[in-house]
């Protein structure tokens, strides 16, 4: 793998991660659940999913 494709697949990974962490945050809003701005932190992130999924079932 050369520098050119290993650079954009750092890039494809950082714009995935933007879009999954501003999704769940937008999900956070709608749920009420405190503290939304997590979604963007690695590792807890999955903490406020479980606190999503605690609010929804």
């Amino acid at each position: 793998m050369d520098d050119s494709s290993a650079v954009g697949m750092l890039i494809l990974y950082i714009l995935i991660y933007i879009y999954f962490a501003y999704t769940l945050m937008i999900i956070a809003n709608k749920t009420n659940t405190e503290n939304s701005w997590y979604a963007w932190i690695p590792i807890v992130n999955l903490y406020l999913m479980c606190k999503i999924a605690d609010k929804v079932g």
